[in-house]
């Protein structure tokens, strides 16, 4: 928590196959990381109010890749 309204998250995976490429065709993925962070703001007790953000790569085992990009917003109300 960064203050008693404000908290936030980061966190990143990575994945790395070892695909026997004789059984799997080139398009299997090969490795994939990604990284998010968010920050949740609590403006009243029963309200949560937070934006996300995401950046992922994925390579595929033959050779192509690419990225992904997402912004994601959220309000939760407790009762």
């Amino acid at each position: 928590m960064w203050t008693d309204t404000v908290r936030s998250t980061l966190s990143g995976s990575y994945f790395k196959a070892d695909n026997p490429v004789t059984l799997t065709t080139g398009s299997v993925t090969d490795e994939s990381w990604n990284i998010f962070g968010n920050i949740i703001y609590s403006p009243v007790p029963p309200l949560d109010l937070g934006i996300e953000y995401m950046y992922a790569n994925r390579e595929l085992e033959n050779g192509a890749a690419d990225n992904l990009q997402k912004i994601q917003v959220s309000a939760k109300y407790k009762f």
